[in-house]
């Protein structure tokens, strides 16, 4: 996928690139030599300073019949994209050389505009086509990855459910406790409704109880996920060693890293979510402590 660049382009920022592995991608239009995908390097096993033949799919006439049109170009750098499907078969080179070399004259097959924020697509791809005036077909970055885009978010719905029903399952544990408490402490129970204590303040003590049993598991699973967000490429590569396999797989994921990206969003729903289950758990083994009997309950002890 060979991709003629302005020479104004060849560099780490205007190319959004992760990073270079070798090389030096601004010397590329000065040597007329190309840059390629950390992967497809590697499957050639080239590096910068290497040669690379490219043969043009379009057939030139010769006196002898048709034949392939092909050139040896120096590699300037090796670059990693950070998306595997283009690490794998990205080729830049200058857009006049490109022009050159296909026999394009002034033309262009594509025109890649990149914007500042992604999500603004849905606002520019009509004006865009727009302008286009029928003249060229408009895609967007949603278009062409549209069912990975479709994939990716029903795992989030389907994450947020698993993760919503692990809370659930911890907010059961929480009543489940309270229920074995109003149990153990019937006694104590008895006596403070004897000493004047109401049937409210006997459920507001089990409700905080609840609810500072769930608040102190809510900060310790922040300051995991915390230390583990911090940690994630040493967790990584720990995983990796001890069970000897590849938890991020670039050509399974797409991505060649694995970045963690807090949405507070969505840490502060869970974090409600959370609260507002443990506060629900304690209502029932709260207002069953609330309506003991003293009297049948001192009658037994």
């Amino acid at each position: 996928m060979v991709r003629g660049l302005p020479n104004v382009h060849f560099s780490p920022e205007k190319l959004n690139i992760n990073k270079v592995v070798s090389g030096t991608v601004e010397v590329a239009p000065e040597i007329n030599g190309v840059i390629l995908g950390v992967e497809l390097a590697r499957n050639l096993g080239v590096v910068a300073g290497d040669s690379v033949t490219i043969v043009s799919p379009s057939a030139i006439s010769t006196p002898f019949g048709s034949t392939l049109r092909y050139l040896s170009y120096p590699v300037a750098a090796v670059v990693e994209i950070g998306v595997f499907q283009f690490d794998e078969s990205f080729v830049g080179m200058p857009l006049a050389e490109a022009q050159r070399f296909f026999r394009m004259s002034d033309a262009v097959t594509n025109i890649e505009f990149f914007l500042e924020d992604p999500d603004m697509i849905d606002a520019v791809g009509p004006q865009m086509q727009e302008i286009a005036k029928g003249q060229a077909f408009v895609r967007s970055w949603r278009s062409f990855n549209s069912a990975l885009f479709g994939i990716l978010q029903s795992e989030r719905v389907m994450m947020f459910i698993v993760l919503s029903l692990i809370v659930l399952v911890a907010v059961f544990n929480i009543g489940s406790s309270l229920f074995m408490l109003v149990k153990d402490k019937r006694a104590d129970i008895a006596i403070l409704r004897t000493m004047g204590a109401s049937s409210a303040s006997v459920r507001r003590i089990f409700v905080t109880v609840g609810l500072v049993i769930g608040s102190i598991g809510i900060v310790l699973g922040v300051l995991l996920s915390a230390v583990s967000i911090y940690y994630l490429d040493e967790l990584k590569i720990g995983i990796e060693t001890i069970l000897g396999i590849n938890v991020w797989d670039p050509s399974v994921r797409f991505l060649s890293e694995m970045d963690a990206i807090v949405d507070w969003t969505e840490t502060s729903l869970t974090i409600v979510l959370a609260i507002i289950l443990t506060f629900i758990a304690t209502i029932l083994p709260a207002s069953r402590a609330a309506k003991l009997d003293p009297v049948e309950v001192l009658r037994y002890e």
